[in-house]
């Protein structure tokens, strides 16, 4: 994650930035620990596990039928989501991504780039600059 990444959650624009040590993660003002395994990449979200399909295409994200952007810079490693600071634990292995607490399943495809979240087909659209990363 180079450069900088702006999410864009509930019609609202979402800062986000990441450290390479702690992998914190902040959304709307809370800090939500995040832990990845690199098999299932499953994603939890609000206790609700959110199944993530991407492809390496378009990289549009759609969440609850609202275009999110993204940005993320290199450095720090947190995520802002909603004015909310999110810790982020990821391991190598499972990509399991923990937030608030919450285990969250992830698929992702190499192709397509599409992102599938609770059961809903995500498309995702990224720049190799700003990172900027939306719905289509």
């Amino acid at each position: 994650m180079s450069k900088c990444e702006q999410l864009r959650v509930g019609g609202r624009n979402e800062k986000i930035k990441v450290t390479s040590d702690s992998r914190a993660l902040r959304v709307g003002g809370r800090n939500e620990k995040i832990k990845v395994t690199s098999d299932s990449r499953a994603l939890r979200v609000g206790g609700r596990n959110e199944k993530i399909k991407v492809t390496s295409d378009s990289r549009a994200l759609r969440v609850g039928g609202r275009n999110e952007k993204i940005k993320v810079t290199s450095d720090s490693g947190a995520l802002r989501v909603g004015g909310r600071n999110e810790k982020i634990k990821v391991t190598s292995d499972s990509r399991a991504l923990r937030v608030g607490g919450r285990n969250e399943k992830i698929k992702v495809t190499s192709d397509s780039g599409a992102l599938r979240v609770g059961g809903r087909n995500e498309k995702i659209k990224v720049t190799s600059d700003s990172r900027a990363l939306w719905e289509s």
